[in-house]
């Protein structure tokens, strides 16, 4: 018991030393809490330089009635908070503030003040949120970590919403039910290096922050990608993507420092191409993840760019083994690139691993590179007599100048009545017209 008790107070020492006081799941209400703030906890509260009041029953938090002037971190987590207020203390060094898991429904002129400028990071997640404004995030200049996932904004965030987030690095906007994104939402966000708008049903990329190195659009309904821009990023995260269909990595050829990029779990992707064919694509990629997804079959013109990844998954995909997959087999000669590419067709080799089916000391492949010479040898000849016939054709059914001959007709007399009088146009004066 007394062991315990030392232990106890050992812990809690250390706590008061190290200016950290946690009061998580201890049951409190705000009534208790502050009511204790102006008696015995009330000095600790005062020196604390970090606050944990996670996991209790606060349905709403006011700097008011706290002195909270030396706070620099304070977590309010999985309470009850319908709203919070920082409207009293003027000299507030508040840098992160997690109210997340709550059940806050808006954020008013009286949250995000003045009163905590100095704010760098943010945790607004798993809460009801409906609406971001133009005023919402004013005054929070300083802020480097904003997230907002898990919250059913629907297509409720202003245009503006972000225009004084100058500092910010970190967005998060996982699933918050939006279909669409204003116009020139994240221009204003030139410092931002991390952007998640996974598991939205947007269809199509907005207009993305330049300096952006991290991308996650996992979950989405984009179908195809078309050309981006952004030159700086490095990871791009395209998982789980339900309408995906094609991807084609001539679409990312601006993206000179791309190391990672994945599209696992894509149902209807059916294409991985390089169209038109370029050798000095994704110079910096490393790691390609192309796993279980609809492929069928991967073209030559892919070998530059798998020669330089040094990480490739393309496992569970419904490989079909022959000839033109061959090549895929001679790039993973010196890297194990994966145990699960098996082949779905043709059916004798279903289920074999591709590697083993069109290994190049196992499978034939020489009688279509013959077939292929032969067809080249013969299709000139061909369509060279093809073409010198349908130039002698062409010839005997035209005329010299091009038009075509028709059944002429030669006039030996024309007469034409005029009012004056009569003209009789000779012979000479004729030629034949079509």
């Amino acid at each position: 018991m007394w062991v315990n008790i030392i232990f106890v107070l050992t812990v809690a020492h250390f706590a008061v030393a190290a200016d950290k006081l946690d009061l998580s799941w201890s049951g409190l209400t705000k009534e208790k809490f502050f009511r204790d703030s102006n008696g015995s906890v009330s000095s600790r509260v005062e020196k604390a330089t970090e606050l944990n009041l996670r996991g209790n029953f606060f349905d709403s938090f006011s700097d008011c009635a706290a002195y909270l002037d030396k706070l620099e971190i304070l977590d309010l987590s999985q309470n009850n908070l319908q709203r919070f207020f920082f409207k009293c203390n003027t000299e507030n060094n508040l840098a992160s503030l997690n109210v997340s898991h709550n059940k806050l429904p808006y954020l008013n002129d009286t949250a995000l003040t003045t009163q905590i400028s100095k704010l760098q990071v943010l945790d607004l997640s798993y809460n009801v949120l409906q609406h971001i404004t133009h005023w919402t995030f004013e005054h929070m200049k300083a802020l480097h970590v904003l997230k907002l996932n898990e919250n059913p904004l629907n297509n409720n965030i202003d245009k503006d919403a972000f225009k004084n987030l100058v500092s910010l690095v970190d967005l998060d906007l996982t699933n918050v039910s939006c279909s669409y994104f204003p116009a020139g939402l994240f221009t204003p966000l030139v410092s931002l290096r991390h952007l998640s708008l996974s598991s939205n049903p947007i269809k199509q990329l907005p207009e993305l922050p330049t300096a952006i190195q991290v991308l996650d659009i996992s979950r989405t309904n984009i179908i195809s990608l078309g050309q981006i821009a952004v030159s700086h990023l490095r990871i791009l995260r395209m998982n789980d993507m339900p309408r995906f269909e094609c991807l084609n990595l001539t679409d990312l050829a601006n993206l000179r420092n791309l190391t990672v990029l994945s599209a696992d779990n894509c149902p209807n992707l059916t294409s991985l191409a390089v169209q038109p064919p370029s050798e000095d694509l994704l110079p910096q990629l490393h790691r390609l993840s192309v796993r279980n997804c609809s492929i069928v079959r991967a073209g030559g013109e892919l070998l530059p760019v798998m020669q330089r990844v040094s990480d490739l998954d393309l496992q569970l995909n419904p490989w079909q083994c022959d000839c033109g997959t061959q090549w895929i087999v001679l790039v993973n000669s010196t890297r194990n690139y994966s145990n699960e590419m098996r082949c779905k067709s043709p059916p004798e080799m279903r289920e074999k691993l591709l590697f083993e089916a069109l290994d190049s000391d196992q499978y034939d492949c020489s009688y279509y590179k013959h077939y292929l010479a032969l067809w080249i040898a013969l299709g000139f000849p061909l369509l060279a007599g093809i073409g010198a016939a349908i130039y002698f054709i062409v010839r005997e059914g035209f005329g010299p100048r091009g038009f075509r001959r028709a059944v002429t007709v030669s006039y030996r007399i024309m007469i034409a009545k005029s009012e004056a009088e009569d003209k009789i146009l000779q012979h000479s004066d004729i030629t034949d017209y079509p």
